[in-house]
């Protein structure tokens, strides 16, 4: 039975590597960005409440005010919905939805080290004649988890080897 559990687990565990999934901490991200000053525009917006929480829970040190030791993250994110056909009073509605950011790391003296980044997540959500687009649960489920894959894509360019590479050259 043990033997089986342990098949079971290790069939997870690379199912999961498969598919992308990495943990992310301090030692997959940069050196450099062990200790950042976090600059957004709409620093009170889900996604870069998400995304800073994410950060310090990588082990990364947020900086209140900024100091030429340390990177800029500056981050900048969007949301937009579109409807893809005519409203009807019979027919589904189809909606686009669009989540995006940019990121770009500078140093004190507002030189960039990486060049803007922008990662996309896009969905649709079908609904009925008889829903509202702004009323349904459905739309602040798919935008929490829009916000969380953004949030991983994010994280994922921040380790990336040119990520790493731009930053070797950064010397406060």
């Amino acid at each position: 039975m043990k033997s089986y559990k342990k098949l079971l687990l290790i069939i997870f565990i690379q199912a999961l590597v498969g598919c992308g999934f990495t943990t992310h901490n301090v030692n997959s991200l940069p050196p450099q960005l062990k200790q950042i000053y976090y600059q957004a525009q709409n620093p009170n917006e889900p996604f870069e409440i998400n995304f800073k929480k994410r950060l310090k829970a990588a082990g990364v040190n947020i900086l209140a005010e900024s100091t030429k030791s340390s990177p800029i993250i500056n981050i900048n994110s969007s949301y937009s919905s579109s409807i893809n056909n005519a409203a009807s009073t019979t027919q589904a509605r189809v909606y686009n939805l669009s989540y995006s950011a940019t990121i770009t790391i500078s140093d004190f003296y507002n030189k960039n080290l990486l060049p803007s980044q922008v990662a996309t997540v896009a969905r649709s959500i079908t609904l009925q004649p008889n829903e509202i687009f702004a009323a349904t649960s459905q739309l602040a489920v798919i935008k929490r988890e829009m916000q969380q894959e953004l949030v991983i894509k994010i994280l994922n360019i921040l380790s990336a080897p040119k990520t790493f590479q731009a930053l070797s050259k950064f010397n406060p």
